[in-house]
């Protein structure tokens, strides 16, 4: 290829020469470059080229360094970092839809003195700064300091003016319209795009769509961070229409009202592509569809993930570039929206994902990783999970995925994956990370359950819990009772916040880290099997780090205020007394199991005076009562 057809080859060349582009990746960006320009200049009017046509036609070159960002091979912080101000294009989509609501423009930053340089058509107040400096490090940055540089005003509004956002006020006239005359192909073309929009600017994980026969249910409600709220009101017919249209764009059947349905709807935001979920149920009254979203261009990042802990992100990215890792497992545990599926993406990105192969199996595929393999359970012709892990193990793989664990197939196809030596990793709904490895252990069949035990003591690296807590808005308020860096929430809050005081969500993991020694793991086994948490977190070789540690970390940031640290707090010292019960349960279930009932029958049968036999209540009241005088014996 011609050098000269890659506007900003030199600059990619020193992101290779400072080794934060990989020189692999490097060759291979430079030959998918040639061939899409080819293509594009050739006049193809293969539907494949549609997104990339858009991209090589913008005002703004399209150069290699896009492409990166696009394999998941750099993210623009990589490029700020090493470029600086001489990339000046990345710094232009950064936060955009905050840049075009203040009506501002990056232009460079320090990163030594953490300053953000930026010009604007008007002087910002002080609540807005704090707005720019929360969005800029919610990807992956760590302003501190803003320096306003004059620019021109008019390369700001035409910098801004690329970018499409939708106001309130539009999309409420426009959904009106809707109701009035649900019939109108083209004004249901734009409510489905005003919506998708609304959601993304409004960062929702998830938009719920229901269409009942009762006109009071037909609503379409956005989830942001924990907090399901209704946005607007339909119509029936305005309902049915909408939820046909989605079903059509997700490649559903629209007849089929009577059972669930799954697929996948792509757009284009901010420059990038963006991924939803798909999935439909028949309800009594009619139907509800939720659409998940994954955006697949903001999320890519463990820096941006777990900016706020960066040595965890690095510890994670240095596992998953080691190649000697051979049999070795990392979970990841949370709740429905916790961050699970995001983070593992994440680290399928980290990677060497062309030196390696990658593999991973999913029921359904949540998000497109590219340059990773993903295989799809389809029961309906016969792809289960145990038929993909063996046609998988085929492929000669380095890595494997079972991106869900949910039933007896998958949570021992996951366990066996890393017993055949290769890394691998999934995800699964647990309370703790500690508890995650009996819950998956809990859930394969019986008779592998020993051999389940042995594999986790051999092959556990990480297990990572996951949860998302309420972040403070950038108009909270010093806590001067505290002082230094502390935040307290502003009972008034903003109109970005909803007047909540709180705005989106941040990572507070838990994590359990094992060493390689064989005395290390054959200890922290024994210790996990018997549910004796206190003695597995003083093994030398063990690393634990509770919630408690990174919600300190998050309040004494400012990120959190008091109240959401405490109750972290609560929620780690109630999980300490599930697991402390759940121990004793153990113990007594262990001993209740090893009871020979026939031999203690041929003793009483042996006795003069037969005593009365001890109920299955009283064993357990007399162990778990630790203040009644029995002692050891009786027991």
């Amino acid at each position: 290829m011609s050098v000269s057809l890659a506007p900003d080859y030199s600059k990619a060349q020193r992101l290779v020469d400072k080794n934060v582009l990989k020189n692999n990746h490097f060759h291979m960006m430079l030959q998918q470059y040639s061939l899409l320009h080819s293509q594009i200049n050739s006049g193809t009017d293969e539907p494949e080229y549609d997104y990339w046509k858009a991209k090589f036609n913008a005002p703004e070159p399209f150069g290699l360094l896009d492409l990166g960002i696009e394999n998941g091979f750099l993210t623009r912080r990589d490029i700020v970092d090493v470029l600086g101000d001489k990339y000046d294009k990345t710094f232009g989509r950064i936060a955009p839809y905050t840049c075009q609501k203040l009506q501002v423009h990056i232009v460079s930053w320090e990163r030594d003195t953490h300053t953000l340089h930026y010009g604007a058509v008007r002087p910002l107040k002080e609540s807005q700064k704090k707005e720019l400096i929360t969005a800029i490090n919610e990807e992956g940055f760590n302003v501190r300091h803003l320096k306003y540089r004059a620019i021109d005003t008019k390369r700001i509004l035409q910098i801004n003016s690329r970018q499409k956002i939708v106001t309130d006020d539009e999309i409420s006239t426009l959904i009106s319209e809707f109701n009035h005359d649900p019939q109108d192909p083209l004004r249901l073309k734009k409510v489905k795009e005003y919506i998708l929009l609304q959601a993304l600017q409004a960062k929702a994980s998830n938009i719920k769509l229901v269409k009942s026969n009762d006109v009071l249910e037909c609503v379409i409600s956005f989830t942001i961070g924990q907090t399901t709220a209704p946005k607007h009101v339909l119509s029936v017919k305005a309902a049915g229409r909408l939820m046909q249209a989605f079903k059509d764009d997700a490649k559903m059947d629209p007849i089929i009202k009577d059972r669930p349905q799954d697929g996948h709807i792509e757009m284009v935001f901010q420059d990038r592509k963006v991924n939803f979920r798909a999935a439909t149920g028949a309800t009594v009254s009619g139907e509800f569809m939720s659409l998940r979203v994954h955006d697949l261009g903001s999320i890519m990042s463990l820096h941006i993930l777990l900016n706020r802990f960066p040595e965890l992100a690095d510890n994670l990215r240095h596992y998953m570039r080691q190649k000697d890792k051979g049999g070795s497992l990392i979970c990841l545990s949370g709740t429905t929206g916790s961050g699970k599926t995001a983070l593992l993406a994440a680290l399928q990105r980290e990677a060497d994902r062309l030196g390696c192969t990658i593999i991973s199996i999913a029921a359904p595929v949540e998000m497109r990783v590219r340059h990773t393999q993903q295989m799809q359970i389809n029961e309906d012709i016969g792809q289960t999970a145990n038929v993909l892990t063996k046609a998988a193990m085929r492929l000669f793989p380095d890595i494997l995925i079972q991106e869900e664990v949910r039933d007896p197939q998958t949570a021992e196809g996951a366990l066996r994956n890393g017993d055949t030596g290769h890394k691998t990793g999934f995800t699964i709904h647990a309370v703790s990370a500690i508890s995650a490895a009996a819950k998956i252990v809990s859930m394969v069949p019986e008779e592998f359950k020993e051999q389940a035990w042995n594999i986790i003591g051999d092959i556990l690296h990480y297990s990572l819990h996951l949860k998302l807590i309420k972040k403070l808005c950038s108009c909270a308020l010093v806590d001067e009772d505290a002082g230094g860096n502390i935040l307290k929430r502003n009972p008034h809050g903003c109109p970005k916040c909803d007047y909540t005081g709180y705005d989106g969500m941040v990572q507070c993991p838990e994590t359990l880290q094992i060493g390689d020694g064989l005395e290390v793991r054959h200890e922290a086994l024994k210790a996990l099997k018997e549910h004796r948490l206190a003695d597995l977190v003083k093994l030398d070789g063990v690393t634990y780090r509770p919630r408690d540690y990174y919600a300190r970390r998050l309040y004494d940031e400012g990120v959190i205020d008091h109240e959401t640290y405490q109750r972290q707090r609560t929620i780690d010292v109630l999980e300490v007394i599930q697991q402390k019960r759940d121990q004793k349960a153990q113990e007594i279930m262990d001993t209740i199991n090893n009871i020979d009932i026939d031999q203690l029958n041929e003793e009483y049968s042996a006795r003069d005076e037969r005593e009365p036999v001890i109920s299955i209540e009283e064993i357990e009241e007399l162990f778990m009562n630790e203040d009644d005088e029995a002692t050891d014996e009786d027991r």
